[in-house]
């Protein structure tokens, strides 16, 4: 078992057949992300519960490549959604006074 706060920004991530996907690029409560590059800009989510093994600078993952969520610049990982805007019927546009 691991300590979540072993893992930091910069270390290296490899998912479950050993392919190199990245380095941490930020650590919240349920998720990290992974930062591909500069020249492949995919960016990857993973899961602490994904986690297989830490050993150094290097980390792990239990899935392979395809099965991570991606991340699209300017996106949310899945734990921490945008709040969806609340609408309540009264916003204007086309009602008759």
């Amino acid at each position: 078992m691991f300590d979540r706060s072993q893992i930091h920004k910069g270390m290296v991530v490899r998912s479950s057949e050993g392919k190199r996907l990245g380095r941490v690029l930020t650590a919240d409560e349920g998720a990290f992300t992974v930062e591909k590059g500069h020249l492949w800009p995919t960016d990857y989510v993973a899961h602490y519960e994904d986690v297989t093994d830490i050993s150094g600078e290097r980390i792990r993952l239990a899935r392979a490549e395809k099965e991570l969520a991606h991340l699209k610049p300017g996106s949310v990982p899945p734990e921490h959604p945008r709040p969806e805007p609340q609408c309540y019927g009264d916003e204007g546009g086309g009602g008759r006074g």
